[in-house]
């Protein structure tokens, strides 16, 4: 179960079957359920293990932000374990209360939950990735990053998602466009590899930016216009001994990596 406050009054919690919405305004000792919401249908063969998103900073509670929700899948024929993350607007989600009050009215534990259908493809943008870099995104305001590219490379390019609604309507009018950016905005993301019943959201039009440089991170955080890496590099290998054998053992020396953007 993953917790974290959406406003001083509202608080939002996930499990791996769906994702509520509590409040604490009438009650300040306790939550009242207020919306209950579905998380994409699965085959039969599958299931959600892990339902997680990221951290709300409690300062900027007050202010809209994009918030990540990934969803972990194992199951039949999975030789490893896919992540799904959705990204929605902090904002969209506390307007989804009052849909959610309008249809069924107050919420309890045995009330419906509000269908994927109704708040999931038109409002979130999704992207496949493994339950291995599920860890390596951050999110700040209405921008995200995380490592692209084939996973199996020791290093990757960094790509840089900004959702922020008034960028891409500059991007559009040809304000402040970079030749190594693009707008992604429009299509649809299918069911992949048979998982899903439901497609999955690719309402959120965004401007992309790709790193030509590649990283090697185990972990990266972002602010304003900063992303910080925690990097590491092989110095030194060498063999040992073991049970009669000569082994490879290898030094890795870890350090941060700070880059700077637009």
């Amino acid at each position: 179960m993953n917790f974290g406050f959406l406003t001083n009054e509202k608080i939002l919690v996930s499990n791996a079957r769906e994702i509520s919405l509590y409040s604490f305004v009438h009650s300040p000792n306790a939550f009242q359920l207020t919306a209950k919401l579905s998380l994409p249908a699965l085959h039969s063969f599958f299931e959600y293990t892990c339902i997680s998103f990221s951290s709300i900073p409690f300062h900027a509670c007050a202010h809209n932000q994009m918030i990540s929700l990934s969803m972990d899948i194992s199951g039949r024929f999975l030789t490893e374990s896919p992540c799904f993350t959705s990204y929605i607007e902090r904002n969209t989600l506390l307007k989804l209360e009052a849909t959610y009050t309008s249809r069924y009215g107050k919420a309890s534990e045995d009330s419906p939950k509000l269908p994927w259908s109704s708040w999931g493809p038109n409002h979130t943008r999704s992207f496949e990735e493994s339950s291995f870099d599920s860890c390596k995104h951050s999110v700040f305001g209405f921008r995200s990053v995380s490592l692209v590219g084939n996973r199996r490379e020791s290093k990757r390019p960094l790509c840089i998602r900004d959702f922020n609604p008034h960028r891409v309507i500059d991007f559009k009018a040809g304000n402040g466009t970079k030749w190594n950016q693009r707008l992604i905005e429009g299509g649809k993301i299918l069911p992949v590899s048979g998982l899903f019943l439901e497609p999955l959201g690719s309402g959120l039009p965004y401007i992309e930016t790709i790193t030509e440089e590649k990283f090697i991170s185990s972990s990266m955080t972002m602010d304003a216009n900063r992303v910080t890496l925690l990097c590491f590099a092989v110095v030194s290998s060498f063999g040992m001994p073991h049970a009669g054998e000569q082994s490879s053992v290898e030094e890795l020396l870890q350090g941060f990596e700070v880059l700077d953007f637009e």
